[in-house]
């Protein structure tokens, strides 16, 4: 039974030793691998990030500390992040923060919510570092600030999307934004079309330039209209409303008596295709239209 014991005891004491040798191991190449990427971060200017799992503690060091304006360390992560999530004006998903706890490799694009400026975006590339239990231990992670990039990327999808003229969507962005809004929900929505009265005959007598700023008119007091959500019918019936007198105070010419449009609104139903809800409200147009324009339709 003794001798039992003892072998019982001298496995557990070399299991034991095993793990310690382990764990220092591991903490051996983490400090390598947190020297190298600390010369790294100093080189091409960039900051590099180690999350501790464990004690909750995110440490930012390199040349990008000072440039993204974060502590260098922060205890209580967990924690420091939701409380600054509830205070910024920034989605979650967005976040540092949410891409550190979701224990993911990887690379995103992210806004740093206690950063100076936590309006900007930042890109990081991230690696969780494991123990031999598959438990996460360490995530480390590669920032570098993409703000002009971001700004860039904005501006052309702005310029492939919408309008050069009138600043709002263009032909195509609506057909593929409504198509997706039809897929994702089985109910609900109303498309709109509108016709400026008599527009060519606004072109012929006083030239393009006046069309142009008429078209211009028209797309600014439609974004301010539309913008937000709509609820109910009768709000809708409102907007439109509103949206037919908005357009009679454009000034056209000094010879142009005022702007009027005809509009044909359908109210979806059980539509599931783009083409299905715009014949719709077209030959709700053509309705107004044929009784002498001015006006507007729903159905």
């Amino acid at each position: 039974f003794a001798a039992a014991v003892l072998l019982l005891l001298t496995a557990a004491g070399a299991a034991s030793l095993h793990n310690i040798r382990n764990r220092y191991e591991m903490s051996r190449k983490m400090a390598l691998e947190y020297q190298r990427y600390r010369q790294l971060s100093e080189v091409v200017g960039e900051c590099i990030y180690e999350y501790d799992f464990r004690g909750d503690v995110l440490k930012f060091l390199g040349d990008g500390v000072y440039k993204l304006g974060v502590p260098e360390t922060i205890s209580a992560f967990s924690v420091y992040g939701k409380q600054q999530l509830a205070v910024r004006e920034i989605p979650p998903e967005e976040s540092l923060y949410q891409w550190i706890m979701e224990k993911k490799d990887g690379t995103k694009d992210v806004q740093i919510i206690f950063a100076r400026e936590p309006e900007r975006w930042y890109r990081v590339t991230s690696k969780v570092v494991k123990d031999d239990s598959g438990y996460p231990v360490y995530s480390i992670g590669r920032v570098w600030d993409i703000q002009q990039e971001k700004i860039e990327k904005d501006r052309l999808l702005q310029k492939a999307q919408n309008d050069g003229l009138t600043g709002i969507y263009n032909s195509a962005t609506i057909r593929e934004n409504i198509t997706k809004a039809l897929n994702q929900s089985s109910f609900g929505g109303a498309l709109l079309i509108m016709d400026i009265d008599h527009f060519k005959s606004i072109n012929d007598r006083y030239g393009h330039s006046v069309g142009d700023h008429v078209l211009t008119q028209v797309g600014m007091k439609m974004k301010h209209i539309f913008k937000g959500e709509i609820y109910g019918r009768e709000e809708l019936k409102t907007r439109v409303e509103g949206a037919c007198e908005a357009f009679k105070t454009i000034e056209a010419s000094p010879g142009w008596d005022k702007i009027t449009v005809s509009i044909g609104v359908a109210v979806r139903t059980d539509e599931t295709k783009f083409s299905d809800l715009y014949e719709k409200a077209d030959l709700l147009l053509y309705e107004v239209k044929r009784e002498g324009r001015n006006g507007y339709r729903i159905g």
